[in-house]
């Protein structure tokens, strides 16, 4: 749908016209999909505002769905994934998925399938059109030195009335699954890369927070990195991230380990996690990481789409615009107790899940392992 879109609107009726009109600008423009959203996005100076407006939104509101555009698209998307097939670390990522959310959508990969590509039509297209590109279904962003009464203006003209019809029914995730599971990619691979991650329900802003704060702690130099790269070299490169659904959430560690040193890497993470269930945090060890959540948000708003960034997570987990202050004085709030309940509540056996390539491992052993560990 996203390439479709962007290949022209009936005011921008072909995708040279619209480069052109882009390019005339000195802007840049692109899209992505993730799991949840849709992105169509322009960059130009601020004195081109409705120019870019009327490229885009004319693009999401009006587009042309060209049937002939569609073959090439099906084997530029074919294209794309077969380089995806080609790196493990994707493949890994979409095996944890499937292992945490099953056959819900958020289990499937954005990319799609090969299968699927090429048995959709241009009428699939028009009808997901007329179902989600609704006035109702879209949120605006704009970053950068305007005022907020230009953008209204421009929202209420390309967008001048709520349609009365009503969005699809969403199938909301539900787990009915209990771990600890393991999944395991049966392909040859010089490294084990390897996801292990903890499924988690924030119900508001303020847990989304805590989450985040969580797995900074996890990811901090003193933590994982010193202690499965620089004190036990089982990785070259091993992290914490933290990924946010409507739905869920997951905390995650990742890392890339020798195939014969797996399980010990898988035991090191664990007793990781564990560690920080069971011992006190220092509060001079979260104010260390209160500070780099709270440098690497102001370094990010250095540039318009970090705003853009930070507004979309407001939107999306607080329901509601956001400012920087609300977001730093809530982590001002979380204590070291705060942060270590949620450690108990979230690195359990029964929240934990794990994806690796091996051809030989049975997922068996590292679910032992993750059982064992995580007392």
């Amino acid at each position: 749908m996203e390439h479709m879109v962007r290949n022209g609107s009936r005011k921008y009726p072909s995708p040279l016209l619209l480069l052109r009109a882009i390019e005339e600008l000195g802007g840049i423009s692109n899209a992505e999909t993730s799991k949840e959203d849709a992105h169509y996005w322009i960059k130009v100076a601020s004195e081109d505002l409705e120019k870019a407006a009327d490229i885009t939104f004319s693009l999401v509101t009006d587009p042309l769905l060209d049937q002939k555009e569609l073959p090439g698209e099906k084997k530029v998307i074919l294209e794309e994934i077969a380089r995806h097939n080609d790196q493990i670390g994707m493949l890994i990522s979409d095996e944890f998925h499937t292992l945490v959310f099953g056959d819900h959508s958020l289990g499937h990969r954005g990319l799609g399938y090969p299968e699927t590509i090429r048995g959709f039509a241009t009428q699939d297209f028009l009808r997901f059109f007329s179902d989600f590109y609704l006035p109702q279904n879209a949120v605006v962003y704009v970053a950068g030195n305007l005022k907020h009464t230009q953008i209204t203006e421009l929202a209420q003209k390309y967008f001048p009335q709520t349609s009365e019809r009503a969005l699809p029914s969403y199938q909301p995730f539900q787990n009915a699954s209990s771990g600890p599971q393991v999944r395991i990619l049966r392909k040859p691979s010089q490294q084990a890369v390897t996801v292990l991650g903890f499924l988690t329900f924030p119900k508001n802003f303020t847990e989304h927070i805590q989450e985040d704060i969580l797995t900074e702690l996890i990811n901090s130099k003193d933590r994982l990195p010193a202690r499965l790269r620089e004190k036990e070299h089982l990785a070259y490169s091993v992290g914490a991230r933290y990924r946010q659904f409507q739905d869920a959430s997951l905390v995650m560690a990742n890392g890339g380990f020798s195939l014969d040193k797996i399980k010990k890497a898988v035991q090191a993470l664990t007793e990781e996690f564990q560690k920080v269930k069971e011992n006190p945090i220092e509060k001079r060890e979260l104010t260390k990481i209160k500070k780099i959540v709270e440098v690497g948000l102001l370094s990010s708003l250095e540039k318009p789409s970090g705003w853009v960034d930070f507004a979309l997570f407001g939107n999306d987990f607080a329901g509601r615009p956001i400012e920087p202050e609300d977001y730093l004085e809530e982590i001002k709030k979380i204590s070291p107790e705060d942060v270590q309940r949620l450690a108990q509540k979230t690195f359990t056996p029964e929240r934990a899940y794990l994806a690796t390539v091996h051809e030989s491992l049975e997922a068996s052993e590292l679910e032992k392992i993750l059982s064992q560990g995580l007392r």
